[in-house]
């Protein structure tokens, strides 16, 4: 919830077709699918979507192969799509 909290009331963060309360339900929708992803799986999901790091970066700082990256890519983003949260499943595309 940190990070709801510090980008709550930044109206660069907020969309323009979306209330409050949905906001904060598609936040809460991404942060509960994002914990049931293994540890591993969610934090090179984050590498790649967040820190904007490529397949070699994250297989170079983790220490596996970059067809791992992409088998972890690829499960964080399946399991993403099966949420029921509709906002999830259609902003975030495949890796």
């Amino acid at each position: 919830l940190e990070g709801f909290l510090r980008y709550r009331n930044t109206l660069d963060h907020f969309p323009d077709n979306c209330t409050l309360l949905e906001f904060e339900e598609n936040y809460l929708a991404l942060a509960n699918a994002l914990n049931s992803l293994s540890p591993r799986c969610r934090k090179i999901f984050e590498m790649h979507r967040v820190e904007q790091y490529t397949y070699q970066e994250i297989a170079a700082r983790i220490g596996i192969s970059e067809s791992m990256v992409k088998k972890y890519l690829h499960q964080a983003t399946t399991r993403l799509a099966q949420s029921p949260n509709e906002y999830i499943k259609t902003h975030l595309p495949a890796a």
